[in-house]
């Protein structure tokens, strides 16, 4: 699960491959404001996955556990990694999805790159009545997934959505900015080339 910009922008994969030939260090200065600005939606994300267990563990079974089987490793729980797995990222698809595809350029995402807290994240959300232990063990902990308990919203994601919700529009505006300021760059380049 990650929390995600709806705006999106048409042709700024374009306008932004132009600005990266001809001002590069502006495009590095652009995204490092970004995520400069960014930081407090992280830290909110990680504080609410805190606050659903200051321990760490979600159910004490959970502690250094493997999620997944058959997944090994990569699924172990570990609440410190967990919590260094939620990071930002600029921008859309990769680019072989976006050859596939064709899709529009997502402005930016909060994303869990560790598969524990992924999973832990979106648990239950489509097969419930599938699992036999993970699930049900976390439904009698997991009231602000289950219950709803944010801002009278109910959903997939026990804590990067919530955690980041109320900071996704200050930050969509941001960016919003930053779009204007490679558009207007990309425009006086192209205006040079003419």
């Amino acid at each position: 699960m990650s929390a995600k910009s709806s705006a999106q922008v048409h042709g700024l994969t374009e306008a932004l491959a132009i600005l990266k030939k001809v001002e590069p260090e502006t495009v590095k200065q652009i995204n490092a404001n970004i995520r400069r600005e960014a930081k407090p939606a992280i830290q909110a994300v990680r504080q609410y996955l805190t606050n659903l267990d200051p321990d760490g563990n979600p159910l004490n079974s959970m502690a250094n556990s493997v999620l997944i089987k058959d997944r090994g490793d990569s699924t172990r729980w570990n609440f410190p990694r967990v919590k260094a797995g939620i990071r930002f990222k600029s921008g859309g698809p990769s680019k072989k999805k976006k050859k596939a595809s064709r899709q529009n350029y997502a402005m930016f995402s909060i994303i869990q790159s560790n598969a524990a807290g992924a999973i832990y994240d979106v648990a239950g959300s489509r097969n419930a009545g599938k699992s036999k232990t993970f699930v049900p063990n976390l439904e009698g902990v997991d009231v602000p997934h289950k219950d709803g308990d944010r801002q009278g919203k109910k959903g997939p994601s026990r804590y990067m959505w919530p955690g980041a919700e109320s900071h996704i529009p200050a930050l969509t505006a941001y960016v919003k900015t930053q779009v204007k300021i490679i558009e207007q760059k990309t425009n006086k380049s192209l205006l040079k080339r003419g």
